[in-house]
């Protein structure tokens, strides 16, 4: 039996498809998301909304999703505690999440706040797909 993926979707700010039954992948389209994160509280903001919509609510049970960072090149602390967020709803849901693709002084960034305690962290796509097979 082949499994074909779904066709990719284009959001304003993420790209996202399904690639194999409970894997979902989801990629930054922008380099710096500011605008998109720039509110008082991050449930306001244009980039939450966006991935709570086409992500999170559609997202099945025991789902593992990708966020592949592989062209932001800006990560401030409201991008963190999206992550933080999005996370906590996945986890609703017992689902998984693994981040890869950062930039190397993104990724220092991610290694002072121990987020590797939060997340699961690896640096490409193919080793996150990797991942969620095995531990599927």
């Amino acid at each position: 039996m082949t499994i074909t993926p779904t066709p990719i979707s284009l959001g304003d700010s993420i790209l996202w498809e399904t690639l194999h039954p409970g894997v979902l992948v989801v990629r930054f389209v922008r380099p710096d998301l500011r605008r998109q994160l720039d509110s008082l509280n991050i449930e306001d903001c244009d980039l939450y909304h966006e991935l709570q919509a086409q992500v999170i609510e559609p997202l099945p049970e025991r789902a593992t999703v990708v966020f592949n960072f592989g062209l932001v090149e800006r990560f401030p602390t409201a991008f963190y505690q999206l992550m933080v967020k999005l996370r906590s709803a996945i986890h609703a849901k017992h689902g998984r999440v693994i981040l890869c693709g950062f930039a190397p002084e993104i990724q220092e960034g991610l290694e002072i706040l121990q987020a590797h305690r939060l997340f699961e962290i690896v640096h490409k796509e193919e080793q996150a797909l990797l991942h969620a097979h095995n531990h599927a």
